[in-house]
């Protein structure tokens, strides 16, 4: 499959894109430590470790791990193996730290949803390479894109709080927060925290987390439907004929 070139600005001199990255990615790692490590201890404030974490791990390892080697191989193949890749990693470093680590099973849990979110991101990766064509540029949007879903019941939470009694808004806000499904595979009420408690509305409305297995299908389904979507851009930009311009040859008149 012949895909389009990505550009690069990783020469010698780091580009200002990549320092503003580094910048984003360090206060995302930040915001969420404080927001997932709150003054508790045992079993809760393991789960919370573990859900922060995976995150931190899911979008650092995608921003600078496997955006070079997505940029040089952007195929699904490269995607599916990063995020085995990345998911080993993360479960082998929460067996491996001092703090308690999950049970086995909320391990098994905590990895294949934090595969299927780190296949998502690739996918969008992918995709964002293809619209951009521009290493920095994709990888900023991805950072955004993915802090501002991160976040979504911080600055939803207003809107979900004023919105119709009975409006299904709450969950739906849960629900599109990677955040949310990787505190199901750990039995992690998050949103009753302290620091969610007192900054965001959602601790006092009443709300359910959606079912795990369904989070799967959805984003299994968006995977597939990112990977659509790039491989009908690119199908799209092979089969446009190009020109043909064939010399004339003129006729010896007689």
């Amino acid at each position: 499959m012949n895909e389009v070139p990505i550009q690069s600005t990783g020469e010698t001199r780091v580009s200002p894109g990549e320092w503003s990255l580094r910048l984003g990615a360090l206060l995302f790692f930040s915001a969420l430590a404080a927001m997932q490590l709150p003054e508790q201890q045992g079993i809760t404030g393991s789960a919370a470790w573990a859900v922060m974490l995976a995150g931190c791990g899911t979008i650092l390892g995608l921003l600078f791990l496997a955006a070079p080697v997505l940029s040089r191989q952007p195929t699904l193949t490269a995607a599916l193996l990063y995020s085995l890749v990345l998911t080993l990693g993360v479960a082998l470093v929460l067996v491996a730290l001092p703090l308690r680590s999950p049970p086995p099973l909320q391990l098994l849990r905590l990895s294949c949803a934090l595969f299927l979110i780190s296949l998502f991101y690739s996918c969008l990766l992918l995709l964002l390479y293809r619209l951009v064509q521009e290493q920095s540029s994709a990888k900023l949007l991805l950072l955004l894109l993915f802090t501002l879903m991160a976040s979504a019941p911080l600055w939803l939470g207003p809107a979900v709080e004023r919105s119709i009694p009975g409006f299904p808004g709450v969950n739906t806000v849960i629900a599109v927060t990677p955040i949310s499904y990787l505190a199901m595979a750990t039995d992690y009420d998050y949103l009753h925290s302290s620091w969610f408690y007192r900054h965001t509305p959602l601790g006092s409305l009443r709300y359910s987390y959606p079912d795990e297995a369904l989070l799967a299908i959805a984003y299994l389904a968006g995977s597939l439907s990112l990977h659509i979507c790039r491989s009908m851009l690119n199908y799209k930009s092979r089969s446009t004929p190009e020109p043909i311009h064939s010399p004339i040859k003129e006729q010896p008149t007689t």
